[in-house]
């Protein structure tokens, strides 16, 4: 199997739109930290490649996000579940093509 930051992003991006996003001031749902995470998370390999691919996704999202700064923009009290599923997805879009093999 072959996990790539864009098809990380893409599941999270999923997660979130299935089962609803948490955010600072609404519940319940999945945020957006969690969604990665849990998507990572089952990625077969050593912990050390599960590193690299969440630290690379959350890198990718971050780049997308600037300049407004990541705890910022999910801190915004208008944010929607819509915007946070479209920066994954354009974040995925935009991400390296590189593929972690385990």
């Amino acid at each position: 199997m072959t996990a790539t930051v864009s098809g990380i992003l893409t599941a999270a991006a999923d997660r979130i739109e299935s089962s609803g996003w948490a955010s600072h001031y609404q519940q319940p749902g999945v945020s957006i930290c969690d969604a990665i995470a849990l998507e990572v998370r089952d990625v077969p390999g050593p912990n050390k490649l599960k590193a690299a691919l969440l630290n690379a996704a959350f890198a990718a999202l971050q780049h997308h996000i600037e300049p407004a700064g990541m705890s910022d923009w999910l801190r915004d009290p208008d944010r929607t579940q819509a915007e946070v599923v479209a920066a994954l997805r354009e974040a995925a879009e935009r991400a390296p093509e590189e593929g972690h093999t385990p």
